[in-house]
């Protein structure tokens, strides 16, 4: 049985150009799970944590970071209290209130509320399948940067359909949360791609999304009276040699954003124009590459809200990067 392995590591700050210091690579925990790959990460809004999903294994695993001690596991939501089913993203809330996770088998959403001790309730308070939603298979998820929507990229294969999907959410954490339809974007509007990671701009007015089946990004626009997104992307980017680009996450400052490029074990940078909302340049200003970076499909990734982490997770591996001037 291979064992699950953390590593942290140091690097020149946020990653903004290839001339910083060689990584050392340092062990802090392995756990015993059959090889899986582990689809998502996300940091807590506020707290030193992070959780990611283990969809082979049932579980959402949350850690905590500390600066003396290293990685720890703080806590896991396993079955059969958890009602998990393939768990493939997981997000903490804005307020950090609730955990949603999206489930791959059944295309439902658990929501798991935050207790008084720090944890989140292991049972969720919430399982909710959104009308028509069975024949879909999600992928990619995002909050708003208000924590108000929820965008959802559903794609698997040509065999099942696929949409980009936007969710209002309110009180997640309590009994009267709900997460309700805002808008349904079927695959006719992106031509037969398969969505896959998907992300809000910094200033929630734009949706950038790739696709597992096509190399390229769209930037669709969002309507600013309805919330809902223009048919029309105003900027589609040619990713050339990129295959599976499976998530994407923006810097601290909105500035640039981060593309896994899974098949070819890789890490992009993308300079991004946050005042049109578009991408500055089709190739990425920066590359995270083996055998240096030690990379094993790449796949969720993450920036913690402070821009000092960056969390990318594969097949039995969470690299922690962690930039010098914050050590």
């Amino acid at each position: 049985m291979k064992s699950t392995s953390i590593f942290l590591l140091s690097f020149f700050p946020l990653f903004l150009s290839a001339n910083g210091d060689e990584a050392k690579m340092v062990p802090f925990k392995n756990q015993d799970w059959v090889k899986h790959l582990i689809n998502s990460v996300d940091f807590h809004p506020s707290e030193p944590l992070f959780c990611v999903t283990l969809s082979g294994d049932q579980q959402v695993v949350i850690y905590k970071i500390d600066e003396r001690k290293g990685v720890s596991v703080f806590q896991k939501l396993k079955n059969p209290t958890s009602k998990l089913s393939s768990p493939q993203h997981a997000l903490f809330s804005k307020d950090g209130k609730s955990l949603i996770v999206s489930n791959w088998n059944t295309s439902v959403f658990n929501v798991y509320r935050l207790l008084g001790n720090g944890k989140y309730k292991i049972a969720p308070i919430h399982t909710i399948l959104p009308e028509n939603i069975e024949s879909y298979r999600p992928h990619g998820m995002c909050f708003s940067n208000d924590g108000t929507l929820l965008a959802a990229a559903y794609g698997c294969s040509c065999d099942f359909s696929s949409a980009i999907v936007l969710y209002e959410v309110s009180d997640l954490e309590k009994e009267s949360g709900k997460i309700l339809y805002k808008d349904f974007v079927t695959r006719e509007v992106f031509h037969d791609a398969i969505p896959k990671g998907i992300s809000f701009s910094p200033d929630n007015r734009s949706l950038l999304v790739s696709y597992s089946n096509i190399p390229k990004i769209d930037v669709f626009d969002l309507d600013s009276e309805t919330k809902t997104l223009i048919r029309e992307p105003k900027q589609t980017v040619d990713l050339g040699n990129i295959y599976l680009p499976e998530d994407i996450k923006f810097l601290k400052d909105g500035t640039a954003f981060a593309l896994s490029d899974s098949l070819n074990n890789q890490v992009h940078f993308f300079h991004f124009d946050n005042s049109s909302n578009t991408i500055s340049e089709a190739t990425p200003y920066f590359s995270m590459k083996n055998p240096e970076s030690h990379f094993d499909f790449p796949h969720g990734l993450a920036f913690s809200p402070d821009g000092s982490f960056f969390a990318v997770t594969g097949f039995d591996q969470i690299q922690l990067r962690q930039s010098l001037h914050d050590q």
